[in-house]
């Protein structure tokens, strides 16, 4: 659950948000509308922490994970729509290249019995439970889901970015 309470956010003198409050839940689906201009893209920095509001405060719980794609995307050339979207995960993506890691040092070593060793297999226990924790086995899933909803196809999504 995120909760946000009496949020206020000014630059320049100038109210974007005046004492906002509200609670996200787990499994709500929320559509955020305005015209332009209104704060929409702010409250969405302020949810993922890029910003930081003037008063009041936003309670998220430890290891829930914001995600957010800005509105000005700076796309890579070479990648493809689904590599693209994947950098949206890139917290867990980090978590799976060290988890790959510490598994093929796991499996090159013979010293089984050093502190070395047993440090390296607990590790790996904490990073597996942190990435399993955070939705890391479902990463491909989300990702489908919201490039279809989109109005992307399979086909699409080894389609050039650019």
């Amino acid at each position: 659950m995120i909760s946000v309470n009496d949020l206020s956010l000014y630059f320049g003198g100038q109210d974007v948000f005046k004492g906002i409050s509200f609670m996200v839940n787990k499994g709500d689906k929320i559509g955020l509308v305005g015209k332009n201009g209104a704060g929409k893209s702010t409250l969405l920095n302020l949810l993922a922490k890029e910003l930081h509001p003037n008063d009041g405060n936003i309670s998220i719980p430890n290891g829930l994970i914001v995600g957010y794609l800005t509105q000005d995307l700076d796309f890579e050339d070479g990648r493809t729509v689904i590599e693209e979207a994947q950098t949206a995960f890139d917290y867990l993506n980090k978590i799976k290249e060290r988890l790959e890691d510490v598994n093929k040092q796991i499996n090159e070593r013979t010293d089984y019995e050093t502190d070395s060793y047993l440090s390296l297999i607990s590790e790996f226990h904490d990073l597996d439970e942190r990435y399993r924790m955070s939705g890391g086995n479902d990463i491909q899933s989300e990702m489908s889901q919201v490039l279809n909803g989109l109005g992307f196809t399979q086909y699409d999504y080894n389609r050039q970015t650019a």
